[in-house]
């Protein structure tokens, strides 16, 4: 099934959680052991010199507010939780005022622009929160992700590698470099940095983690299993081991199994946007498209940017019956995707469905989704196998509009007749022979037009 697409190892972690004052949450996957260098706790400056060795003593920890600062901090933490995005922002922008050199408030105002869309906005501010403390995971991890959403793959590897370099010893930062590896494809790579870090931490989840992720990719399922057992006996409450393994169970063809694993993904982080995704996949499959609509819903909150939630979406919505609802996301899907053939695919199956649709007829929309499948196969070219369904649905378009226009024609020859014979019986000496000749014309115009209605 074309329309549905499964979607499962780009954005394999949380991007938008607010972080609460007290300073970075641990990672997910790791047991986490703090083992940043010196350097950690500084104000982002390379603090070689005598001098800013001299003031060391005297620098504010950059994760420890201001009693003012953390009052606005955790205001915005509390409107940003309860969606109230307006109000968390301006409480964020507070905290940034009253605590400069904090690197918090600046990525949880980043948050708020990424879930308002603004991408741009949020990477910046993810910057200025790495600016303040070069080692702070949550930014570094949001940023980095946004980039390879953008197809800025380079920028994003270069980002944390320069940061693992700097805090070497910090084992959640090579982590991260290994997922960002393998999110650009550089499986063997991914590998190796995750090793380095098991070489520090040998029981890190995380490590194992990225480990069984690059082998899963390359197609290893033996081993990505057994890697992700060795996860599970560590720590069984890392939300992206149970999503891992449901895309496992899937390749596998395990769809119940898999579902299981997503929902259990989902319990443990609800702000999951990929495992939400997911979920709401196999629910869609399954015939449950009102469940898979809310969690559709869920995932675009957190990231609503993603165009390929639209995507999904929209085809929850169209079979659930919601028309226009699921061609307003579908175009929004396509201003998001604007190279994507998908999107048009997926809208022709609209227009070739709906049984009502911008008020347009039987026959105008059949010829909208002709229209658009003919595009779809040029935008695909040589790429297009033969058996793609695109020419199972055109073959069965156009007998449908040939039918379609049969049936109009019939539809408007036996309204002339209908109005000749009200025009004869206005005549009084007419109205006998008429009326016997109604009666056979009706008789075989009900034949001619069964099995057309």
């Amino acid at each position: 099934m074309r329309s549905v697409r499964q979607w499962g190892f780009w954005y394999h972690c949380v991007l938008v959680v607010f972080i609460s004052a007290c300073g970075a949450m641990p990672p997910s996957g790791s047991n986490h052991r703090n083992t940043s260098d010196a350097r950690s706790g500084s104000d982002g400056s390379d603090g070689d010199s005598a001098d800013s060795a001299s003031k060391k003593k005297q620098t504010r920890d950059p994760l420890k507010l201001s009693s003012n600062g953390k009052q606005f901090f955790d205001a915005g933490v509390m409107d940003g939780a309860n969606g109230r995005l307006d109000q968390a922002a301006r409480a964020f922008q507070k905290a940034i005022q009253t605590d400069p050199n904090a690197p918090q408030p600046y990525y949880n105002l980043g948050v708020v622009y990424e879930r308002r869309g603004a991408d741009l906005k949020a990477l910046e501010h993810y910057r200025q929160s790495i600016r303040r403390k070069g080692d702070y995971l949550p930014a570094l991890t949001a940023a980095a992700k946004l980039l390879v959403r953008y197809e800025k793959r380079d920028d994003a590897v270069q980002l944390v590698r320069a940061a693992s370099e700097r805090y070497g010893a910090n084992v959640d930062i090579l982590v991260l470099y290994a997922n960002i590896l393998a999110m650009v494809q550089k499986y063997e790579d991914s590998i190796r940095v995750a090793k380095k870090a098991l070489r520090i931490d040998e029981r890190n989840a995380g490590a194992m983690l990225q480990i069984g992720k690059a082998n899963l990719k390359m197609g290893r399922l033996e081993l990505a299993e057994s890697i992700f057992n060795q996860v599970l006996s560590i720590n069984d409450n890392i939300a992206e081991v149970h999503f891992l393994i449901g895309l496992l169970e899937l390749k596998k063809g395990f769809r119940i199994l898999a579902i299981k694993k997503f929902e259990k993904a989902v319990s443990l982080n609800p702000f999951y946007p990929e495992a939400l995704n997911n979920l709401a996949l196999e629910y869609m499959l399954a015939g449950n498209y009102n469940d898979a609509i809310q969690l559709f819903r869920r995932a675009i909150q957190i990231t609503p940017s993603w165009g390929a939630l639209y995507l999904n979406y929209g085809n929850a919505l169209r079979g659930a019956g919601k028309w226009k609802m699921a061609l307003a996301a579908l175009n929004r899907a396509g201003k998001m995707l604007p190279d994507s053939p998908a999107v048009t695919f997926d809208i022709a199956v609209l227009y070739y469905t709906a049984d009502n649709l911008n008020g347009l007829s039987r026959i105008a929309r059949l010829k909208k989704s002709r229209s658009l499948f003919s595009d779809y196969k040029s935008r695909v070219g040589a790429a297009l196998s033969q058996d793609d369904e695109v020419f199972k649905y055109i073959k069965e378009l156009d007998l449908m509009i040939e039918r379609e226009q049969v049936r109009v024609q019939r539809q408007k020859e036996a309204a002339e007749r209908e109005k000749q014979r009200a025009a004869h019986k206005t005549t009084p000496e007419q109205s006998s022979g008429d009326a016997g000749a109604t009666g056979g014309e009706s008789e075989s115009d009900g034949a001619g037009d069964d099995g057309w209605e």
